[in-house]
C-alpha cells in the first residue's frame, strides 16, 4: 500500500526534540517526537508503508511492529493519506470551492502561530503512542472555540487514555460538520465580554442578552448539521471585582455571570442532547486564583494564569522587550502551566462518559459488613451503636451513614443495588434492625435490593448469579467490598467488572461523582426500573399457581397500549431503549435523540406501554418503521417472557404505519441477542437476503398467546431486570 505525507500536513519544528503537525485543511494538532516525525517525513514524496517500515524500522532502531503502530496512527489522524498528489489537489479545489477555506494560506498562517510554546504543549507522541492511538477511534471530538478549547486537546486525549478510551480531538469550527464527530464542545464565545459593558437598563434588564442569542444562533447551526452531543461552556465566575465590595446587588460583575450561567442552562433545555459544562467548579476544585487570570491581565478574559508562562519570546517587543518577573507566578500555578487544561479535560470527559454512556454501570454489588457499617454484625449485634446523647450524626457513624445516602441515590437513579456478603443469612435479616436513633430515612433496609446473595457461597459466583438474575452483563456491574482478598478474587474471575478500591472514608465522593454512575436522564422510567425485580418475582409466583400459559398471561390482566411516539418523554424513553437494550434488539441499529425527534415528526416511530396487576412498567418497547422497513425493534427485558416482542410486532404488521406490499425487516445476530433471534420467522416473516426478512400483505399473521422469541413457543420464566 503506497502512502503519503499529505500535503495539508504542516511539519513545524519546536525546542528540543519536537515536532508540531498541523492538519491545515481539518484543523487538528498534535506534537510528535523527532523519530516520530521521522515516521511521517519519510511518506514525503510517496511511499509504499512495507517498505518504509522495515527501513525506519532499522533507521531509528525500533522494532518493526512499534513503526507499523505509529504509522496506522499517523494514517487515521490524516496526517499520512493514501491519496496521491493529484487527488490532494482536487481535495484542495473543493476546500476553497465549498468550504471558501484556502488551506494553503491557513498553513502559512499556522506556520508561525505553532512554532510557539503558547499553542505547543510540552507533551510529544513518540511512536509507541501513536500506535496506541493508532486504528479507528473510538470517540471523536469536534473543540470549537478560541485558545481555551484548542490548547486542552492534547488533554482530552491524555485524560482519555487513562480511562481507558481512545479519543480523537479536532480542533476547527462550525465547516467540520462535515465529518461526523461523537461529540462537540464549544468554548466561551468571545461576545461573553459584553456582559460586563454598561448598565443593566443597557441590556433592557438582561446583560448576557447578546452573549445567549449569539450562542442560540451557533446551536441552532451545530444542531441542524449534526445529532452528536454538544456540550457547551459555561463561564467561570470573577475572582475579582472592578468596584470592590461597593458592587452589590442582581446586576453586579459577579453576579452577571451567575446570571449568564443560569440563562446557559436554561438554553440548553431548548436543545436536544446539550450539556453545560460547569467550568466555576471546575476551576474552583483546582483553585480559582490558580487558574483563571481576570486578576493578571483583563476582567473577562478568563484565560489561564498559566498561559503566561508560554508566551512567545517575540510579544516582549510590546513591552521595549523587558521581561516580566514570573517567579511568582510559577509558584501560584505550582510550576505547572496546564493545571486549567487538566481540570477542564476531566470535567468534558466527565460529561462526554455520560453523555454517550461510555462503560455505563447498572448494577451494584455491595458486601455487608464493613461496607453497610462498622465491623461484623453477627458480633457487634447491630449495625450502628449511635446515641445522640453520646455523638453526632456527622461524626464517625456519619460517614457509614453517607454511604447508605449515596447508594440510595443510585437507586434514585436507576441503577439496581444488590447484595453479595459472606454471611449466615438468618442472623444477618435477624439484625438488619434501626434502632429509633438512627435516621431510618437515610439508611438502606433489604427491600431497597434487587436480590440479595447472603450465605457462604463463592463471592464470584454470586455475582454470576445476580447477573443472570437480574439480566445485567457482568460488565456493567461495580462491586463494593471491603475485604481486598474478595476484590481481587472477583476481578479475576469477571475481568470486566468495577471493582471499587475506595477506603470507606472517600467511597461517597465516588459513588456521586463517578460518570459511570450517572444516567444522562433521570425520569419515572428509574423508578419504575428499581422497582421491577420485586415485580417480576410476584410475576414469577404466579406463573407458578398459573395451569398453563394462557393462563398466566390472563391472570396478570396485562395492558399493552401502543401508538406513535411524539411526547418528549416518550422520545427520550425510546433513544434510551434503542441506546441500552441488548437482548431483545433486531438490528442493532441505534437513534439519537434529535434523529428520533425528526422520525416521530415523520410518524416513523412507534412505542409500547405495558401494565398488569403488579404495576405500570412504562414504555417497554420502541421502533423505527421507515419506507416500509423496520430499521430496528427492541423490546426492555423488564417484560421478557411475557410475548410482548410478539403483541408489538403483531401490531406493527396490522398497522398503517407501513403502505406498501411488503414490508422488511433486519435481523443482525450478536452474542447478546439471542432471545429475539426467531421473532421474525415465528411471526410469519421469510428471509430474504443480507439479513433481511420479508412479510407480504395479506399473509396471515400467526396468532396465539405464547412468545414469539425463539424459545420454542414456550414463556420463559423472566429475568428480574432491568432496562
Amino acid at each position: 500500500m503506497k502512502l503519503h505525507l499529505s500535503r495539508f500536513a504542516l511539519l513545524v519544528p519546536l525546542d528540543g526534540d519536537r515536532v508540531a503537525v498541523v492538519d491545515a485543511l481539518g484543523g487538528d494538532r498534535l506534537v510528535l517526537t523527532r523519530d516520530s516525525a521521522a515516521i511521517a517525513e519519510a511518506f514525503k514524496g510517496g511511499a509504499r508503508s512495507e517498505i518504509a517500515v522495515a527501513e525506519l524500522a532499522s533507521r531509528l532502531g525500533l522494532s518493526a511492529d512499534l513503526v507499523a503502530g505509529a504509522v496506522a496512527g499517523l494514517l487515521e489522524r490524516g496526517i499520512l493519506t493514501r491519496l496521491g498528489p493529484d487527488a490532494q489537489n482536487v481535495e484542495a479545489r473543493l476546500a476553497v470551492e465549498t468550504l471558501r477555506r484556502d488551506p494553503d494560506a491557513a498553513a502559512r498562517r499556522r506556520a508561525e502561530r505553532d512554532r510557539s510554546d503558547y499553542w505547543a504543549v510540552k507533551f510529544a507522541r513518540n511512536p509507541e503512542a501513536l500506535g496506541v492511538a493508532g486504528g479507528r477511534a473510538e470517540i471523536q471530538i469536534l473543540l470549537i472555540g478560541d485558545c481555551d478549547v484548542h490548547l486542552e486537546a492534547d488533554f482530552l486525549e491524555m485524560e482519555a487514555a487513562k480511562r481507558g478510551i481512545s479519543l480523537r480531538a479536532i480542533t476547527g469550527g462550525k465547516d467540520e460538520l462535515r465529518t461526523p464527530h461523537d461529540a462537540i464542545i464549544v468554548g466561551a464565545l468571545a461576545s461573553r465580554h459584553t456582559i460586563t459593558i454598561g448598565t443593566s437598563a443597557d441590556h433592557g434588564g438582561d446583560p448576557s442578552g447578546f452573549f445567549i442569542a449569539e450562542l442560540r444562533d451557533l446551536l441552532t447551526e451545530l444542531r441542524a448539521g449534526s445529532d452528536a452531543p454538544i456540550i457547551v461552556d459555561g463561564l467561570p465566575l470573577p475572582t475579582v471585582q472592578p468596584l470592590g465590595r461597593a458592587d452589590r446587588g442582581r446586576h453586579s460583575h459577579r453576579n452577571r455571570f451567575r446570571a449568564a450561567n443560569l440563562a446557559l442552562e436554561d438554553l440548553a433545555q431548548s436543545f436536544a442532547d446539550v450539556w453545560i459544562a460547569d467550568v466555576d467548579a471546575a476551576v474552583a476544585v483546582g483553585g480559582a486564583a490558580h487558574l483563571l487570570d481576570d486578576a493578571l491581565v483583563h476582567f473577562t478574559h478568563f484565560g489561564s494564569s498559566g498561559w503566561l508562562l508560554q508566551r512567545p519570546a517575540s510579544e516582549l517587543s510590546s513591552v521595549h522587550g523587558i521581561s516580566l518577573p514570573l517567579e511568582g507566578l510559577r509558584r501560584l500555578c505550582r510550576d505547572d502551566p496546564y493545571l486549567r487544561e487538566r481540570a477542564l479535560a476531566r470535567e468534558h470527559l466527565d460529561i462526554i462518559a455520560v453523555a454517550l454512556g461510555i462503560e455505563r454501570i447498572k448494577c451494584v454489588v455491595v458486601d455487608l459488613d464493613g461496607v453497610l457499617w462498622p465491623g461484623v454484625l453477627a458480633e457487634t449485634g447491630s449495625p450502628f451503636a449511635y446515641r445522640p446523647d453520646a455523638s453526632s450524626p456527622y461524626s464517625f457513624v456519619g460517614v457509614w451513614f453517607g454511604i447508605h445516602e449515596a447508594l440510595k441515590a443510585l437507586k434514585r437513579r436507576g441503577i439496581l443495588l444488590a447484595c453479595a456478603s459472606r454471611n449466615d443469612e438468618s442472623v444477618v435479616r435477624e439484625l438488619w434492625r434501626y434502632s429509633p436513633h438512627d435516621p431510618a430515612d437515610r439508611l438502606l433496609a433489604p427491600e431497597d435490593f434487587a436480590t440479595l446473595r447472603i450465605g457462604w457461597n463463592d463471592k464470584a459466583e454470586s455475582i454470576a448469579e445476580i447477573a443472570e438474575e437480574l439480566g445485567v452483563a457482568v460488565g456493567a456491574m461495580a462491586l463494593i467490598d471491603d475485604n481486598p482478598r474478595e476484590r481481587a478474587a472477583v476481578a479475576a474471575a469477571h475481568p470486566g467488572i468495577v471493582v471499587f478500591e475506595d477506603e470507606i472514608a472517600g467511597l461517597r465522593k465516588t459513588l456521586l461523582s463517578d460518570p459511570r454512575l450517572m444516567p444522562s436522564r433521570i425520569s419515572d422510567e428509574a423508578h419504575r426500573r428499581s422497582q421491577t425485580p420485586a415485580r417480576n418475582s410476584s410475576r414469577a409466583a404466579l406463573r407458578a399457581r398459573a395451569a398453563d400459559p394462557a393462563a398466566f398471561r390472563a391472570s396478570l390482566e396485562m395492558a399493552f397500549e401502543v401508538g406513535m411516539a411524539g411526547e418528549e418523554t416518550e422520545i427520550a424513553r425510546a433513544a434510551e431503549l434503542f441506546e441500552r437494550t441488548t437482548q431483545f434488539n433486531l438490528s442493532g441499529q441505534t437513534f439519537g435523540t434529535p434523529e428520533l425527534a425528526r422520525l416521530a415528526g415523520e410518524g416513523a416511530l412507534a412505542v409500547g406501554r405495558y401494565g398488569d396487576r403488579f404495576g405500570d412498567e412504562g414504555i417497554v418497547a420502541a421502533a423505527v418503521v421507515r419506507s416500509d422497513r423496520i430499521l430496528n425493534l427492541v423490546v426492555s427485558c423488564r417484560v421478557a417472557g411475557l410475548g410482548i416482542d410478539r403483541d408489538f410486532l403483531e401490531w406493527i404488521v396490522a398497522s398503517p404505519i407501513w403502505h406498501g406490499s411488503e414490508l422488511a425487516a433486519r435481523f443482525i445476530a450478536t452474542d447478546r441477542n439471542r432471545p429475539i433471534c426467531g421473532l421474525l420467522p415465528a411471526c410469519g416473516f421469510t428471509p430474504s437476503s443480507d439479513s433481511t426478512w420479508i412479510y407480504s400483505r395479506g399473509r396471515r399473521f400467526r396468532r396465539g398467546g405464547t412468545s414469539c422469541s425463539g424459545q420454542g413457543g414456550r414463556l420463559e420464566e423472566p429475568k428480574t431486570g432491568c432496562r
